[in-house]
């Protein structure tokens, strides 16, 4: 599970939505879509909002699994940090 791929599918304003998929540990294919506003984020996680993450990321696709939660975190910080760095998103993984 350390080689997620992902893809920025749409970027409407301040919101992209982003489709991640991986192999887990039985060779099965985790695969997720999330819908992310960074700057509202970064203003929660600003102010310390705890809930920074649940209010900031919405699930398009059920989680089914902790793989696929962890799997779809682990993308979710791969674009942050790529925000934070050219405050612009990512468009996939490299």
């Amino acid at each position: 599970m350390n080689n997620v791929q992902f893809q920025l599918q749409s970027q409407e304003g301040d919101t992209a939505v982003y489709l991640f998929q991986t192999m887990n540990h039985d060779n099965k294919q985790v695969e997720g879509m999330f819908e992310v506003n960074l700057p509202a984020y970064c203003k929660l996680s600003e102010e310390g909002a705890e809930d920074a993450e649940q209010q900031a990321i919405y699930w398009l696709t059920p989680i089914q699994s902790d793989e696929q939660y962890w799997s779809g975190m682990k993308v979710f910080f791969r674009v942050y940090k790529h925000y934070l760095e050219h405050r612009a998103y990512i468009g996939s993984s490299e």
